[in-house]
């Protein structure tokens, strides 16, 4: 184990959990700027509402990543 990385227990250090932490942040804004999220509420919506839903968009709108 990375003396930088994970403390003496094996658990991961402080400065590893900020930069997975800023990462992740950073990621969920990135998601705000896909086309797709200005449907999100309604996409789910329908997706409770009914058996089959075919959602088309361009790629890289964010089908695959932003619907269950």
């Amino acid at each position: 184990m990375d003396g930088d990385k994970f403390d003496e227990d094996g658990e991961p250090s402080e400065l590893l959990k900020s930069r997975a932490k800023s990462a992740l942040e950073k990621l969920r804004e990135d998601r705000k700027t896909l086309p797709i999220y200005t449907y999100r509420e309604s996409l789910l919506d329908a997706i409770e509402k009914h058996q089959v839903l075919v959602i088309v968009g361009e790629t890289g709108s964010g089908k695959t990543t932003y619907i269950p």
